[in-house]
């Protein structure tokens, strides 16, 4: 008796999932979007644009690196003179009162033997130094550092004034936020549609400073250096709710 119940049982829970899992194949096989649609209702519908803003930032100074350097037969004679003529300099843009005026780099080395014994027969010595000075002032600078015994000038690269930069950034991310929100707007007003919420904001940053000047063994004629305008450049990236 008790077998006979449990059979039935069985059969009674066998059956009915059989039917439910007819039912959902039937469904699943009938619609096979169904199931997409719902899981994808969940998902807000979201809008991603970007805007840019650009703006000039004027060129105030000039970062200038140049050496000094000697080659001579022996490695003390190489290094007294670069050491005596750098001293120069120093003195010279010291007196000047220009501004981060700091080493880069020390260097002696040997740079050629005899061929036949192998022997040293002369060395190279350096001295690397950079410093900042306004642009109106950085030709004449230049001409003082080589009556100095500079023989060498680096690299010149113009620069804005640190204030100047950060309000240009500033500036540029509201104009490069306002676009995209712009751009947002009317794509959803001409669909009918309104934002809601912005979900996510992305900000990039480039700064268009000019090429940087290279020159070496300077001239004696005067050596003009022109300024100008570096472009800072700002995106924003929108994910819009809607």
């Amino acid at each position: 008796m008790y077998d006979l119940m449990k059979q039935s049982i069985f059969r009674r829970n066998f059956n009915l999932a059989r039917t439910l899992l007819a039912a959902f194949c039937v469904l699943a096989f009938a619609s096979p979007g169904a199931l997409l649609f719902a899981e994808d209702a969940t998902q807000a519908p979201t809008l991603h644009v970007a805007g840019e803003g650009v703006v000039a930032v004027p060129l105030r100074y000039a970062r200038i690196t140049l050496s000094v350097t000697s080659t001579q037969k022996t490695a003390a004679l190489a290094q007294a003179d670069t050491a005596k003529r750098a001293d120069r300099v120093v003195q010279a843009l010291q007196g000047a009162g220009v501004q981060d005026l700091k080493t880069q780099s020390i260097a002696l080395r040997t740079i050629t033997r005899d061929k036949k014994t192998g022997r040293i027969v002369e060395y190279f010595s350096s001295n690397t130094m950079s410093f900042r000075v306004a642009i109106e002032a950085a030709g004449r600078m230049l001409d003082r550092c080589v009556e100095a015994g500079a023989n060498n000038i680096n690299q010149v690269q113009l620069v804005p004034d640190d204030a100047d930069l950060a309000a240009a950034r500033k500036d540029a991310m509201a104009a490069a936020a306002l676009d995209a929100r712009e751009k947002a707007d009317i794509v959803l007003s001409a669909l009918g549609l309104r934002a809601k919420v912005i979900r996510q904001i992305n900000v990039d940053m480039q700064f268009g400073a000019p090429t940087p000047m290279r020159m070496q063994r300077m001239s004696e004629a005067s050596t003009p250096v022109v300024g100008g305008d570096a472009q800072v450049r700002a995106t924003v990236r929108l994910a819009v709710g809607y």
